[in-house]
């Protein structure tokens, strides 16, 4: 049972001190979960900054409350397209 929350702010860029305090984990493991494409990865706000886009970590964090590992968009679009390639030649 699934229940989508609306977001009032869907464009807002977060810092890490942020992302860390909503997601509750240590930085270390943060930048692990983002190498292994287990988190959403950074986006450069300048030449020696990057922030996250706040869907994306509310995202994951839904992802852990129903117990499923977080996908990107891209990955999941990418397990579509294979199942379907799958179902035109099988």
């Amino acid at each position: 049972m699934s229940t989508k929350i609306q977001r009032r702010e869907p464009h807002r860029l977060i810092r890490i001190r942020e992302v860390l305090r909503k997601v509750g984990v240590s930085q270390s493991t943060w930048y692990e979960d983002v190498k292994a494409r287990r988190a959403p990865p950074p986006v450069k706000i300048s030449e020696r900054a990057v922030a996250w886009y706040e869907p994306d970590i509310d995202d994951l964090i839904d992802a852990r409350l129903e117990g499923r590992e977080w996908r990107s968009a891209d990955d999941a679009a990418k397990q579509v397209v294979e199942k379907l390639g799958k179902q035109v030649s099988g």
